[in-house]
């Protein structure tokens, strides 16, 4: 039996122990050695990292688009207050679009990469602005600079509204008056100018058709009088984005009409085709951003909230600057108070007492042979102009002028806004052509198969200019029209009483109420004249009484 001294130490063997008493013969051996050593202690290296990387691929989450973009940006961003995660919205009914988002839920692709490829192409990974929710839109709705751009644009794309017109031969005034009462009953103006507003807010808005006999909202409904029935028509209802979200859509079959358009829609717990709700949306988003945005478009308060959130930094700062632009300054001796030991309580108080009295009433003492006391003062003069250029910037993507946005006249010498109030004015016309024509036509067809059970073709409408003539202008132009009827009745081409039932419709004309059927004897010579054809040009009744008529109508 061996004793304790003898016993070799746990773990060593006696072939171990001959591998460590061996030593190498010479030194190219010992070098060899150590080169396959350190190969050994590489292989395992890379042997447990490739082991590590895998447990971390098996556990980790799929990579999110989104959250990649809202991580890493390769240089800082002006926007990252307003990035938000690319996320469905959440609608107080519970539901969401779709059963998810196309594209966003990929995993990592070869080799690690992003398996989304185009992000750093696009410079999404610069900045991301993603749709900011129903919630956060309607709190923003409650502030003036986010209210006036929206409810400004709003009344203006509807202000002038439209005027119904006619072609051909047939004499429609009749027809068109029916349903221009129509319309005024159904309030259709205000129901247009009220999507307008959800436009501007939450970036789109839903115009409900309402009808009677339809208990299965799912059903389509087709502008032919088998659906729309006479008299079925109830009305049209303005629904606000945030009750309304898509149920599914084609997202696989790109060259058919209906790609990433939705089929039907949940209105909280009620199903609804899609032929059954009007989207008026004026800023549509690419395909991709669709159901991150509820299928509708981007909102101005969503657009304009940087320049808001700049122009009221610049308030704030302003209102501090002026607040704060004088300074009083003590000039003593520091000495003293900078020794260790004096907390400086007196110089405290003498400061406190300053500032307590800091206006032109108050008083300050100071030792004038060994202190001073300065007033440093900021200039104020540039404060303004600062605050003006923020406000400017502001207005610049609501398309409004300055004027039309807040009020503000533009200052100096000749200046003017006339050429901006054009331009918006143009730009107005381009967005009721573009956003408004084709959804206030499908409710002209729906109305006339309620009223007539078919739709008349020839029945349109046209918008009314959005700037208004006054005062000396229209009153020129009124002469040029009537010395134009003039030459016109002299020439044959229209009838005293055809001038007169004209200028009997003419809101401008003053002669609105004018009853066409209750003739004046001097104008029913003249029409007898002329249709008999024995007037001549320039003839006693011709040019006398004509001018006489058209002096009584203009």
């Amino acid at each position: 039996m061996r004793s304790s001294q003898e016993r070799k130490p746990s773990g060593i063997t006696a072939s171990s122990t001959r591998r460590r008493a061996k030593k190498p013969a010479t030194p190219l051996e010992f070098a060899q050695a150590q080169q396959a050593k350190l190969r050994r202690q590489i292989e395992r290296a890379e042997k447990l990292a490739r082991a590590d990387a895998a447990r971390d691929a098996k556990s980790a989450p799929k990579l999110n688009i989104s959250e990649w973009l809202a991580g890493n940006r390769l240089a800082p961003d002006p926007y990252a207050p307003y990035a938000r995660k690319m996320q469905l919205p959440k609608l107080p009914n519970g539901r969401m679009p779709g059963s998810g988002m196309a594209m966003d839920d990929l995993g990592p692709g070869a080799g690690g990469s992003p398996a989304f490829p185009y992000q750093g192409y696009f410079g999404l990974n610069s900045f991301s602005i993603y749709f900011p929710g129903y919630p956060y839109l309607a709190m923003l709705a409650q502030r003036t600079e986010y209210i006036q751009p929206v409810m400004t644009h709003a009344k203006d794309m509807t202000r002038e509204w439209i005027e119904f017109t006619a072609k051909g031969k047939a004499d429609k005034a009749k027809k068109i008056s029916e349903i221009e009462g129509r319309f005024e009953e159904l309030n259709i103006q205000s129901l247009f100018r009220k999507a307008m507003t959800h436009d501007g807010f939450y970036g789109g808005g839903h115009i409900f058709i309402d009808l009677k006999g339809h208990d299965d909202a799912r059903l389509p409904v087709v502008l032919d009088s088998r659906s729309i029935k006479k008299g079925s028509l109830r009305g049209f209802r303005n629904i606000e984005p945030m009750w309304v979200t898509p149920v599914m859509w084609n997202s696989s079959r790109v060259e058919l009409p209906s790609f990433y358009v939705p089929e039907t829609w949940w209105a909280l717990e009620t199903e609804m085709h899609k032929t059954r709700l009007l989207q008026v949306m004026s800023r549509e988003v690419p395909d991709i951003l669709k159901p991150a945005y509820n299928f509708l478009g981007l909102s101005l308060s969503q657009i304009i909230q940087p320049y808001v959130d700049r122009w009221l930094r610049t308030v704030e700062g302003v209102n501090r600057m002026i607040n704060n632009y004088s300074l009083i300054v003590l000039k003593t001796n520091m000495s003293a108070i900078l020794q260790d030991g004096d907390s400086g309580a007196d110089l405290l108080k003498r400061l406190q007492l300053a500032r307590m009295q800091g206006d032109n009433t108050g008083a300050f003492a100071v030792d004038k042979s060994t202190e001073d006391i300065e007033n440093v003062q900021v200039s104020l003069s540039e404060l303004a102009a600062l605050q003006q250029q923020a406000l400017e910037h502001m207005a610049y993507p609501t398309h409004e002028p300055l004027v039309v946005l807040t009020g503000v006249t533009p200052s100096g010498l000749n200046a003017s806004s006339n050429g901006e109030i054009e331009v918006y004015h143009d730009w107005n016309r381009s967005e009721q052509n573009a956003v408004m024509r084709s959804k206030i036509k499908h409710v002209l067809d729906v109305v006339q198969l309620d009223m007539y059970g078919k739709i008349d073709p020839d029945i349109s409408f046209k918008f009314k200019p959005i700037k208004q003539i006054t005062g000396e202008v229209l009153a020129n132009i009124k002469s040029k029209e009537a010395e134009q009827d003039v030459a016109y009745i002299d020439a044959g081409v229209v009838t005293p009483m055809e001038v007169r039932e004209k200028v009997s419709r003419d809101e401008d004309s003053g002669f609105v109420n004018l009853d066409v059927e209750n003739i004046p004897p001097e104008l029913e010579a003249r029409q007898e004249s002329v249709e008999a054809g024995t007037e001549g040009k320039g003839g006693e009744v011709g040019g006398k009484e004509a001018g006489m008529f058209v002096k009584e109508a203009a």
